[in-house]
């Protein structure tokens, strides 16, 4: 993995860590019965193998950049996004089970320059929020505002990843 300002190690580090913590913490920390650990590094693959087991891939085979330069596709910014997208996936999971994993994480996601954001209370706007559901109420005052949020939202930088999906208050008309 790239060292892009040490952001992709530390998030890769949080995201490990986070997985090991909430997977010990849900599961223990014992094998279940009849778990048997795999040898590492496994001796039982050919990494020059296809997957057809047929030793017709080149080790240095692999994604080109589209201008077909030969140069290797995406790169560091491929990779911090792949990240990126798997710790809001996970933050996703984390959110109501685990909110101290969750805040951790999304903690690190901010360090590495992606926002979160949950938008309860705020006036509903549609360039800004998902709206996903409604909830009815008798006060005018909190006519389309946001309830709950459902999914956080997230920017990275000025670009919404993900925009907060969210539940909006709406009075009877």
């Amino acid at each position: 993995m790239s060292d892009r300002n040490g952001i992709s190690r530390q998030v890769f580090a949080l995201l490990t860590g986070a997985v090991a913590g909430w997977a010990i913490g849900r599961f223990g920390s014992r094998p279940t019965a009849g778990y048997e650990r795999a040898p590492w590094p496994r001796t039982d693959v050919d990494e020059d193998a296809a997957p057809d087991g047929t030793d017709q891939v080149e080790p240095d085979a692999g994604p080109t950049s589209p201008g077909g330069a030969g140069e290797p596709a995406g790169g560091a910014d491929t990779d911090r996004t792949e990240l990126v997208r798997i710790c809001i996936d996970l933050a996703d999971r984390l959110r109501d089970q685990e909110p101290a994993l969750w805040q951790r994480l999304t903690d690190r996601l901010s360090d590495a320059g992606v926002q979160t954001v949950l938008a309860d209370g705020e006036r509903f706007d549609p360039q800004v929020h998902e709206a996903v559901g409604q909830v009815p109420t008798d006060d005018p005052a909190a006519h389309l505002l946001v309830a709950s949020t459902e999914f956080a939202g997230y920017r990275d930088g000025g670009a919404w990843l993900r925009r907060p999906e969210v539940v909006v208050y709406r009075t009877a008309q």
